[in-house]
């Protein structure tokens, strides 16, 4: 049985998968979880080539989407989108066809466009804006072009709320200053992405068998600083303007989409993921109200999209884990970006057509919320 099934029964997994059964979704969350990453120049890490029945991962780097291109882009013949984030624009917990980017691309593919969408998914687990920012660089060095980049972000702006860099940092600055025993085991313990999914997996498992009271575990990182929380802001808008400038330098259109996450405008009550604490996750709630006042008096321009507010009425478990959205929650922030996308005049469509009723409720939603 699986584990969520023991700890929230399985009405809840029924209402977040309602088209799969419960074998294939203990398929789906192995092949979620039990992949490593790999080491890759400047971004230090990636996500390894995999081969899966509902995760499968191209060895040039990026996830597959529902009828994939393929590599390398080829601009003349689709219009071509790169979507850069962590691992809720990876997808984790959702199959290939259930991703943001397979669902944007199906937006896209219908809205008119001169040419068929492709849409390339670098979506990676732990990246936030400084490793999106240099592997999107990368690929421009690399020739490999799209008309449209996309950045996702919001929740690792703040899990990274001491700028410490990228999660393995530490271990490899010890490895330089020559310390390669316990010293170096133990940071890499600590932060390795790899053994910290390990190490939280164990973890749930050994709740859902042992029934321990969730409720009563202390909530940490209570502790923070403006000061911090306004340097992540402003790191993410250094981030931006860098990626905007070789943007205008190589011909592409930049997007930045601000996500939704569970502790901003969500109704808590319908999250039985977070009853113990959001760890880390939790900066994202003192950091997205002050990044929303932020946008207020220092407007980001036309391609930044705001979208953390989409979930304030839902009455739906949007999240399959701590922090990583259900297949109907994908599928509606695709929506929803494609709808400021269309908006915003961000796309170029052979016609211009009326909303749909759905389009419609996506916008007046946005305004009502901005």
């Amino acid at each position: 049985m699986i584990p969520s099934t023991i700890r929230y029964g399985e009405t809840l997994l029924q209402r977040l998968y309602p088209s799969m059964g419960e074998d294939e979704i203990l398929q789906l969350l192995k092949e979620t979880w039990s992949r490593s990453y790999v080491f890759e120049d400047y971004t230090h890490f990636k996500e390894s080539p995999y081969v899966g029945k509902y995760v499968n991962v191209d060895p040039n780097g990026f996830r597959r989407s529902k009828n994939q291109a393929p590599w390398p882009p080829d601009r003349e013949k689709y219009f071509v989108i790169f979507m850069f984030g962590g691992s809720t624009a990876f997808g984790y917990g959702v199959p290939d066809d259930q991703t943001i980017a397979s669902h944007l691309q199906d937006f896209v593919s219908a809205g008119g466009l001169r040419k068929v969408a492709a849409l390339y998914n670098f979506g990676r687990g732990h990246y936030y804006s400084t490793q999106e920012r240099i592997l999107f660089e990368q690929l421009v060095a690399a020739h490999c072009l799209p008309d449209v980049a996309m950045f996702i972000d919001g929740l690792n702006e703040f899990f990274y709320y001491e700028n410490e860099g990228t999660a393995v940092s530490k271990a490899f600055e010890k490895v330089l200053a020559g310390d390669v025993g316990q010293l170096w085991f133990k940071e890499l313990r600590k932060r390795s992405p790899v053994i910290q999914t390990f190490r939280n997996t164990r973890k749930t498992v050994k709740e859902a068998l042992f029934g321990r009271d969730l409720g009563k575990t202390k909530e940490r990182y209570r502790d923070r600083h403006p000061a911090k929380l306004m340097r992540c802001i402003e790191r993410y808008t250094v981030n931006k303007r860098m990626i905007e400038a070789v943007s205008s330098s190589f011909h592409t259109k930049s997007i930045f989409v601000w996500q939704p996450v569970p502790t901003y405008q969500y109704n808590l009550e319908l999250h039985p993921f977070g009853k113990a604490g959001f760890g880390r996750h939790g900066y994202s709630a003192f950091g997205y109200p002050m990044m929303w006042e932020y946008v207020q008096n220092h407007p980001l321009g036309e391609n930044f999209l705001w979208c953390a507010h989409m979930q304030k009425d839902t009455q739906e478990p949007l999240y399959v884990d701590l922090a990583h959205y259900s297949p109907m929650m994908s599928k509606e922030l695709a929506r929803y970006i494609y709808g400021l996308m269309v908006e915003r005049n961000l796309l170029t469509l052979k016609v211009t057509h009326a909303p749909s009723r759905k389009s419609e409720q996506i916008l007046k939603i946005h305004q009502e919320s901005t």
